[in-house]
Parts: C-alpha cells; structure tokens; sequence
C-alpha cells in the first residue's frame, strides 16, 4: 500500500507541512509497500486541513467533505485505476501558525493516530481496516 501525506492550508503552514512530510512519507512507504489489506486498494491519503481562521469558520469542513472518501481515479501518466482511501485531519490554522516542523509531525502524528479510531467514511467491503488501522497506529506512535 503506498502512503501518502499532503495538506491544504495556507502557504506558510502548507510549505513546512512539505517539509516535514516527504521524508515521513518516504519511511511510511517503506513500511507499508508490501502490504496489503483487500478490496484492491492500493493507497492511502492522509490530508492535513488547515484553513479556518477566526473569519472563516467553514473552510475546514468545506475542503474536509472533499477529502473524506474512498474511491478510485485514473493516474495521469499510467492510466492505472487505483483505488485509495482518503482522510482529512482537521486542524485550525492558528494552532499550527509558528510551529517548526519537528513540532508540526508531532502534531499530525498524533492527530491521525487518534482518527484512525473514527472512520467518517464508509470502508470498502474485503478492506481490512482494522488490521491496517492497527498497523499504521504503531507507526504514527513513534513521532508523538
């Protein structure tokens, strides 16, 4: 299964999101690359939201319903179908404004172990979500 770590947020955050998660991702990939859980997919996204500020209190939630699915796209330059599931952390901007990268993992760490615990999305029947829930758990512990 490939891991994949991204975010939507402003430019600040966003860029040592970046940063710290290429060689996060590069770790959980080398973990998880021979796994796999059932139903064929082959994918998982983890998108850090972090867009709400004090004047807008519903990007967050805009751009997380987004992100909450699993489902299947075509890649751009293989035409492979890939079937993935994507989860949104949510977090607000300010709380992450002035964190430097080390404290930033630490944080997303430690908020997408506790969501493994709550799937918004309807998992894929034949996904072994708790065999893949617990596995990528005793990942994430190691940075928090």
């Amino acid at each position: 299964m490939k891991i994949i770590f991204c975010s939507v947020a402003w430019e600040d955050i966003g860029k040592k999101f970046s940063e710290m998660a290429a060689p996060l991702q590069v770790e959980f990939n080398s973990i998880f690359s021979e796994r796999s859980y059932g139903a064929g997919i082959s994918e998982f996204q983890a998108i850090l939201i972090a867009v709400d500020s004090t004047g807008d209190l519903g990007a967050n939630e805009k751009f997380a319903r987004q992100r909450e699915k699993s489902g299947t796209y075509k890649h751009l330059l293989t035409g492979e179908r890939i079937k993935y599931i994507s989860f949104a952390i949510k977090r607000q901007h300010e709380d992450l404004e002035g964190k430097n990268t080390h404290n930033l993992r630490s944080i997303f760490c430690h908020d997408l172990h506790d969501r493994m615990d709550h799937a918004a999305i309807e998992i894929p029947k034949g996904f072994d979500y708790a065999s893949f829930s617990t596995d990528m758990k005793g990942a994430l512990k190691k940075y928090f």
